[in-house]
């Protein structure tokens, strides 16, 4: 009794914890494969893990050439964001002389690659490719936390092929942290020009804003919320300057520090742009403002007319428009989401850490991934974060929408099914489009089709749908079936707010989506469980779990419910067979706990 009642006790985590920090060489764990890059601020290689042969990026960190203080503070930073179009950061590794970043690995290049590959891109995929960046941004700005290089090479396209349609952002503010005595530039299209700058600036020369030219920009504090506004803001100006590269295929201001201050507004003239809407041209022009006060955030471009209807003359990539089908695809979404929730909800405590271990790692072809990409995109909107109540409301009202006030009917498995863009592009469905669409191509030459979208989103669904247990009968949430109320909406939305702070955690989102039938891997499960066995014993003690999560929580009787729970021999830790079973749901007497 005295176990249920402590494992039932509310406490904050978020999957943060879930990165650890490791002392000593990286060649212990990892091999090195390949170099992809290297930059200002360090080397990334290709490094796989020896023992389930994953690949992953590494970026190499010389700590000489750091403001140690300062790159702890970015790292900090790095941990803590959580968000579809943001690269994750897994673990980092420490040794005497090096830093390694261990970090989410985007196969298909960046964004210069493709632009230059191309000449350009098509004004339909620049726009998917926009809604991705501003949303990252937004986020990034909400957070508190300024970018400070935004340009092309720092967006990566997440898988390899033409059929790939997401972009992450990558390589946040580290360059910040270098001591003046190593900044150089090494950006392949502004390395004469940025020498001449003086090297207490920040960013890449064709990207930087007027205003990051003048004294008082280098002094600016970003622990200030007046001058985080001016840094955030400088973020828009150079995500402008990629919108206009994108489409137009040239930069507006060249590398010249005179023309970007000039105050003169880009050129919109040629045969490129004479094919580009008014729409998508009066976002850059507000994003391209010298006036900073007048300069549109993040969050108001989001909510741009041009984000939210189709290029002139173009089929939109995401091919996904059908109003007259709108509620009942919101609908088929939201219960979808509800019976994950409701499962997720249900979990023991450990069990939903360990998933949402797996899933901050899970491949981006995953159906999970997928699904709550697509779902975290249309349930957000505009907004810079998904707010609790937001989904709440949302869910509440495509939910209700229905003959039947609180009673949601099952979805048709053989229904078309599509998302709504006029709430937001689906880039997670856009990622995965059928190997016959890259015949069309993503850049300058055309886009995917609508009807492949359509097709690899409604499997996807189809395939979570199938393995998720039918939510016929009753959770003890006194509601059956597909009812539900708004109360029950909001106490299984709380499930996925970590860190209580009424926001829902992106890579708790995806956690719920997992299953309870899914497979894990031992592989898969041997990786995470190394996550919390963080002292190398081969088991989990309850003291090791409180020092992996981190969750403030001083209690250690809190964490020892959670171990007793799944302990089946009673030695009062988890082995790597115990902590499997309990993944997998087979340890006898298997209990539900709730947060």
């Amino acid at each position: 009794k005295t176990v249920s009642k402590v494992s039932k006790t509310s406490f904050k985590w978020t999957p943060e914890a879930l990165i650890q920090s490791w002392h000593g060489k990286l060649s212990e764990t990892y091999d090195v494969l390949s170099i992809i890059g290297e930059g200002r601020s360090g080397a990334v290689f290709v490094v796989q893990h020896k023992r389930n042969g994953k690949s992953y990026a590494c970026k190499f960190l010389k700590k000489s050439d750091h403001d140690a203080k300062v790159l702890k503070t970015e790292i900090q930073t790095l941990r803590r964001l959580d968000h579809p179009n943001i690269v994750r950061l897994y673990e980092t590794h420490e040794d005497g002389d090096s830093l390694f970043l261990l970090m989410e690995l985007c196969s298909g290049g960046d964004l210069l690659d493709n632009i230059s590959e191309a000449g350009n891109i098509s004004e339909a995929t620049a726009r998917v490719f926009a809604q991705q960046m501003l949303s990252a941004l937004a986020y990034c700005h909400a957070c508190g936390v300024a970018h400070r290089d935004v340009k092309p090479e720092n967006f990566l396209l997440e898988t390899e092929g033409s059929d790939c349609l997401v972009v992450k952002l990558a390589d946040f503010g580290i360059a910040t942290s270098i001591r003046p005595e190593h900044l150089s530039s090494t950006s392949r299209s502004t390395s004469t020009a940025r020498n001449t700058l003086d090297d207490a600036a920040f960013g890449s020369l064709p990207y930087m804003a007027p205003e990051t030219f003048t004294a008082k920009w280098r002094r600016l504090d970003a622990d200030s919320p007046a001058n985080m506004v001016q840094l955030c803001a400088a973020d828009l100006w150079s995500c402008g300057v990629c919108l206009y590269a994108m489409m137009g295929g040239r930069l507006p201001f060249g590398e010249s520090p005179e023309r970007i201050c000039s105050g003169e507004p880009p050129d919109f003239s040629g045969p490129l742009w004479d094919n580009v809407s008014e729409e998508a041209i009066d976002l850059i022009q507000k994003l391209v403002n010298p006036n900073v006060r007048e300069r549109w955030t993040a969050q108001q471009a989001l909510a741009h007319e041009w984000l939210h209807t189709s290029p002139r003359g173009q089929s939109s990539p995401d091919g996904l428009r059908t109003p007259d089908g709108l509620a009942e695809n919101i609908r088929e979404f939201a219960l979808v989401v509800l019976r994950s929730m409701r499962h997720w909800r249900h979990m023991p405590k450990l069990r939903r850490i360990a998933i949402a271990a797996m899933a901050k790692r899970l491949e981006a072809q995953h159906d999970a991934q997928r699904v709550a990409e697509s779902a975290y995109a249309l349930f957000s909107g505009t907004s810079d974060t998904l707010r609790c109540e937001q989904l709440v409301q949302v869910l509440n009202g495509a939910l209700c929408e229905s003959t039947s006030p609180m009673q949601v009917r099952e979805p048709s498995m053989g229904a078309r099914f599509s998302l709504p863009s006029a709430t937001a592009p689906t880039p997670a469905s856009l990622s995965s489009a059928s190997p016959a669409s890259q015949d069309a191509g993503r850049l300058q030459g055309g886009s995917i089709t609508g009807l492949h979208v359509r097709q690899r989103v409604r499997k996807a669904l189809r395939r979570l749908t199938a393995t998720s247990p039918r939510s016929d009968f009753d959770l003890n949430t006194g509601t059956s079936g597909n009812a539900t109320t708004i109360e029950e909406l909001r106490h299984l939305v709380a499930a996925l707010d970590g860190m209580k702070n009424g926001t829902v955690d992106y890579t708790l989102f995806v956690a719920s989506m997992l299953s309870p039938d899914v497979s894990f891997s031992d592989q898969q499960i041997s990786e995470v469980f190394s996550l919390f066995d963080t002292k190398k014993r081969g088991y989990i003690s309850p003291g090791d779990l409180q020092a992996a999560v981190r969750s403030g929580d001083a209690d250690l009787r809190h964490y020892t419910a959670m171990i007793t729970e799944f302990d089946h021999n009673g030695d009062g830790v988890l082995d790597e067979a115990e902590f499997c079973a309990m993944v997998h749901g087979t340890i006898p007497g298997d209990a539900e706990g709730a947060s």
